[in-house]
């Protein structure tokens, strides 16, 4: 658990990507503020801006979306030893995410440079009976790659062009669906039935899901992690940490929708020493939806 989050606060609309961005807490919540305070954990915001495309041709999309941007959807950044992935079956993976690491807030634990991707496999359960693939690409084979794909080789979950991201640094509060919240303990003056009942909308402070490394987890149909969880304590091994996480983002000002099957939302996960190693194999991918 954190013990606590710290630093400099500012709101949403007049921050540079150096600033922690951390919700804020309505006065009808405010007896929950030091418990919201030291359970929060440092991760990054991933900021949305829907990049609208009515010419899906390849030409088009790859000429317009940069080589080395953080996006999700979009052409892929290719190179000579990262050709684009395949299933079992030899078919083409989707494109879900591609985030530029030098582009993101430097976070301990995490590499600072190169790209990080993550495909599915193209089924109609994105990727839940084909598979699913997530690699590093290291910095120095960036500027000799080249754009690949159109928006019929990123996800289904997407419509409507593809989302540019850009990084924040943002101090989560607990959710009420990551697993590891039933371990965190009520004050005393707060564990009454009342108290107890409102906390549900207390975990719903947090203005977005879609999160890169660490943080809270959230679902619709609860954390797959949980008997993961028994199991790795019995066995002595690691849990698995948050590395990605995209919500549903259907806003009416934008042209450019995400969504898993109906306001759903994507996890993935990794150990702490496969991260440490630059080991992407042994990820974990959920997705769940109302």
């Amino acid at each position: 658990m954190s013990a606590g989050c710290h630093g400099r606060y500012v709101r949403f609309s007049t921050m540079t990507s150096a600033e922690v961005f951390r919700p804020e807490i309505p006065a009808e919540f405010e007896r929950y503020r030091d418990f919201l305070t030291s359970n929060c954990r440092r991760t990054t915001m991933l900021r949305l801006t829907g990049v609208a495309v009515e010419d899906t041709s390849v030409d088009t999309l790859t000429a317009t979306a940069s080589l080395t941007g953080s996006r999700i959807g979009g052409p892929a950044l290719i190179t000579k030893n990262h050709p684009w992935p395949t299933d079992k079956q030899g078919k083409k993976m989707m494109l879900l995410a591609q985030l530029n690491l030098a582009e993101l807030p430097a976070r301990p634990g995490y590499p600072t440079d190169g790209m990080l991707q993550f495909f599915h496999g193209d089924d109609d359960c994105y990727g839940f009976e084909s598979g699913h693939h997530v690699r590093y690409i290291p910095a120095a084979e960036l500027a000799a790659g080249h754009l690949e794909g159109t928006l019929k080789n990123q996800t289904d979950a997407l419509w409507g062009g593809y989302f540019e991201v850009h990084g924040q640094l943002f101090d989560q509060f607990p959710t009420s669906e990551d697993y590891e919240v039933e371990d965190l303990t009520l004050p005393a003056e707060l564990a009454t039935e009342e108290t107890e009942d409102a906390l549900y909308d207390v975990l719903g402070l947090n203005p977005t899901n879609t999160i890169f490394g660490g943080g809270w987890a959230y679902f619709t149909q609860g954390d797959p992690r949980t008997d993961l969880s028994e199991e790795a304590a019995a066995a002595g091994e690691e849990k698995y940490e948050l590395l990605l996480q995209v919500d549903t983002e259907d806003s009416a000002d934008s042209q450019v929708t995400i969504m898993f099957g109906d306001s759903g939302i994507a996890n993935f996960f990794i150990k702490p020493s496969d991260l440490a190693a630059l080991n992407f194999d042994n990820v974990l991918y959920t997705w769940d939806c109302c």
